[in-house]
């Protein structure tokens, strides 16, 4: 007996990976925080870490923020698609609204 087609839809197949990914995603942080939160031997160099970013706030605040400014940077250039991409459809149908000129007639 051969599938349906209705059982071949990809939507089970992209949450069942949405929900694979996700699960490792979580898991894998839940190890480093683990790892971080046991590793003593770490507590030499993660404060002198602390201490520089501290007395460096500026480095800080940009690295912070550097996620944001990457978003907002890759949503301008969509926009800046988008606008592109409207601008031409306006453009063909003002081109296909204008008569051609055709064979004259007599």
């Amino acid at each position: 007996m051969q599938p349906e087609p209705a059982d071949l839809s990809p939507r089970p197949l992209r949450w069942a990976w949405f929900l694979w990914l996700n699960v490792l995603s979580f898991g894998i942080a839940a190890a480093i925080f683990i790892f971080l939160y046991h590793a003593d031997f770490l507590d030499s160099w993660t404060s002198g870490v602390a201490h520089w970013f501290a007395a460096h706030s500026g480095i800080s605040s940009l690295i912070a923020t550097a996620p944001l400014l990457v978003t907002l940077l890759i949503s301008l250039e969509y926009a800046k698609k988008g606008m592109r991409k409207r601008a031409a459809a306006r453009s063909a149908a003002a081109s296909a609204a204008q008569p051609q000129p055709g064979p004259e007639r007599e």
